[in-house]
């Protein structure tokens, strides 16, 4: 996000204090995004929120990149914030639900080391593509959103794998992923 900041002060000239604030809009939507994710996993199933999450911010940044004025980069912000998170309650639920007991810790300690690798992979990215233009940098992570709920979309669940080794139980009965692909 602190190229959300740079993008704002110098794409729509404003104060640093100005764009400052758009980054803690996008920061105040994110808060009741995790919540939602979670009530939304357990309604609509983990794979459909994961997907629903990607999909938000790939709708999100091209309209940041897009804006034409500081509302509507604002607008992207906000929708980028409410979209962010909602990956991680049914990430975490999956974790928990499909890896055996004695693995969880490691599991979720590769899904933590993931996530920081995808965000030094994401900082070179951004330090190549923001000399040109920042407005790409959006686009293009919009792009690698797309192609991520592409994935997620169609990849099995492990709770749909057959004959998954060492499943500890099955997935509670609102959760899709026990009668269809999560």
């Amino acid at each position: 996000m602190p190229f959300l900041t740079a993008l704002i002060s110098t794409d729509h000239g404003t104060t640093l204090t100005a764009a400052g604030l758009v980054s803690a809009a996008f920061g105040l939507a994110t808060i009741p995004a995790r919540p939602a994710g979670g009530h939304l996993a357990d309604r609509i199933g983990r794979r459909p929120t994961l997907v629903l999450g990607l999909c938000g911010c790939a709708v999100a940044q091209p309209a940041i990149a897009a804006s034409a004025s500081l509302a509507w980069a604002v607008a992207g912000a906000v929708l980028l914030g409410l979209a962010f998170e909602l990956y991680e309650p049914p990430s975490q639920a999956i974790i928990g639900e499909s890896v055996p007991e004695r693995h969880r810790v490691r599991a979720f300690s590769l899904f933590g080391a993931a996530l920081a690798a995808g965000a030094m992979g994401a900082g070179l990215l951004a330090a190549v593509l923001g000399r040109w233009d920042l407005r790409r940098l959006f686009v293009t992570d919009a792009a690698t959103c797309l192609a991520c709920a592409l994935l997620r979309s169609t990849w099995p669940c492990p709770a749909t794998v057959p004959n998954h080794p060492e499943r500890t139980r099955t997935a509670p009965p609102y959760d899709r992923c026990a009668t269809e692909p999560c």
